[in-house]
Parts: C-alpha cells; sequence; structure tokens
C-alpha cells in the first residue's frame, strides 16, 4: 500500500540529516552568488523540527541568523526563524538573546530597516518578547 504523504520524511530535516547546514553556511559566508537561494533554506530549518535545531546548535546557527539581520532582504526571515526557535527552546534560546552580539544585531536591525522591513518586523519581535514573558 501506499503510504500517505504526511508519514514522510519533511525534505528539511532530511537536507539538515544529510549535511547541507554546513554547506549553507559555506555559501552565506563566502557572498557566493548562490546565497540568494541558501538562505531561504536556512531561515527554514528552525522550524523543520528539533533534530534541524539540534544540527543548528552545532554549527552555531543563532548566530548565522544574528548576522542575517544586517541584510535587508532577510532581516524579517531571520527574525522570524529566530521566534520559531524561541518558541520551542524558550530558555537556552532567551540565553543566546542576552548576549551582547544578539542585542547589538537586534538594535541595529530596528535602526537600520527600511520603512516597510521595519514594520514587518515588528510581528515577530513582538511575538518573541510575548514568549519571553510567559
Amino acid at each position: 500500500m501506499l503510504q500517505p504523504l504526511s508519514l514522510e520524511q519533511d525534505p528539511s530535516r532530511e537536507a539538515a540529516q544529510a549535511g547541507i547546514i554546513p554547506c549553507l553556511k559555506r555559501v552565506i559566508e563566502t557572498s557566493s552568488p548562490l546565497k540568494q537561494f541558501a538562505l531561504p533554506i536556512l531561515c527554514d530549518l528552525a522550524s523543520a523540527g528539533k533534530s534541524c535545531r539540534t544540527l543548528l546548535w552545532q554549527h552555531d546557527g543563532l548566530t548565522m541568523y544574528f548576522k542575517l539581520l544586517d541584510d535587508p532582504y532577510f532581516q524579517v526571515s531571520a527574525l522570524e526563524s529566530v521566534l520559531s526557535w524561541l518558541q520551542d527552546e524558550t530558555a537556552r534560546v532567551e540565553d543566546e538573546l542576552l548576549k551582547p552580539e544578539a542585542i547589538d544585531a537586534l538594535l541595529k536591525c530596528f535602526v537600520t530597516a527600511k520603512a516597510n522591513s521595519f514594520e514587518n518586523l515588528l510581528d515577530p519581535f513582538l511575538k518573541s518578547l510575548d514568549c519571553q514573558l510567559l
């Protein structure tokens, strides 16, 4: 019998387990033209499940998301990724958010954001504050 599609493994999770995170990190850090394709994949990994986040921890994933807050095209996606991770691992992510480099990245993100981006950043930021206050 055919298995329902919902029982198949998530492609993002499968890619992470196959070792895509270091490859994505290398593409992003070298400013390759493939960066525009690598960033959405990287941002999706934070919400792809606990096994993906475990691999992201191993490869300093939160720091990558904090660095993406500098990119005007991916600020919102990066902040949404941090929020997704925060909702599932509140205490551990909070500890990272309280570090000076994370606070600086968030402040710089809001200070340099264009009007449209600024508005789109507010919702995930507010949700992250709600998550931390619970």
